[in-house]
């Protein structure tokens, strides 16, 4: 088996105010389910995951100066 691995991106994964894109993280996923079909194993990095998160706790703020 083929080990895919796809760096998908805040701006792919939300719309222009910050929210999740839901119609297109469908797609992405409609897309991953073929490549599976078709033998492949696919691995997903995102840097979108803060964006989801931020959206999910209603957190309009910039993450830059939250403490670590």
């Amino acid at each position: 088996m083929k080990r895919l691995v796809v760096k998908i991106g805040t701006n792919v994964l939300t719309r222009r105010d910050g929210t999740l894109d839901v119609t297109r993280v469908s797609a992405l996923v409609d897309q991953v389910v073929g490549l599976r079909k078709a033998g492949y194993a696919v691995v997903i990095v995102s840097s979108g995951a803060v964006a989801c998160g931020r959206t999910e706790l209603r957190m309009d703020d910039d993450l830059d100066g939250v403490a670590q």
